[in-house]
């Protein structure tokens, strides 16, 4: 037990050790002025997400479901993301959508589709036919933050009792900043 007991106290004698060397101001630093901390940014990566690339998955918020034939995602009644702030307005906005066929049927009539960003809302099209769209809109500036994106639905496929269990809001491809 003593033997295990100075493995350890040598063990953390020497990480401490190593911590002070990885922590010392480099050669070149003037003497008198602290090390800075280095500087990690956490944010989006991407202005402009296709929802396939598993680069940029940690972008998307809850209200997404996993990728289908490669290519797409259904999104519930509400879906989140975060985007990479462009920085040069004014820019456009797009979100390339689908309403696979029997869809709006199957919802009971039009689907309403609404954009916010940054809990403000960018712009709403309501669809009356199934089919494949652009929504797209002219984002005229924005706060220099990393970009809060809402996509919402008014109707959508609730799960079935012995179907499919998630809420079917449309099908996105991609969206983001253009």
């Amino acid at each position: 037990m003593r033997r295990l007991l100075s493995l350890i106290a040598i063990s953390l004698a020497s990480l401490t050790w190593l911590a002070a060397l990885g922590c010392s101001k480099p050669k070149d630093a003037p003497k008198n002025e602290p090390a800075k901390a280095a500087s990690i940014t956490f944010g989006p990566r991407y202005a402009y997400i296709q929802v396939n690339d598993q680069r940029a998955i940690n972008q998307l918020g809850p209200g997404w479901h996993g990728v289908e034939q490669e290519t797409w995602r259904w999104m519930a009644h509400e879906a989140t993301a975060s985007l990479k702030n462009p920085g040069a307005f004014p820019e456009y906005f797009e979100v390339r959508l689908t309403l696979p066929p029997g869809h709006i049927a199957a919802v009971g009539g039009p689907v309403t589709f609404t954009v916010l960003l940054n809990d403000k809302v960018l712009g709403e099209e309501t669809y009356a036919k199934d089919g494949a769209y652009v929504f797209q809109k002219v984002v005229q500036s924005l706060p220099p933050d990393p970009v809060a994106v809402t996509f919402r639905v008014n109707k959508f496929k609730p799960p079935a009792p012995g179907g499919d269990v998630r809420e079917l809001g449309l099908v996105v491809t991609a969206f983001g900043f253009k």
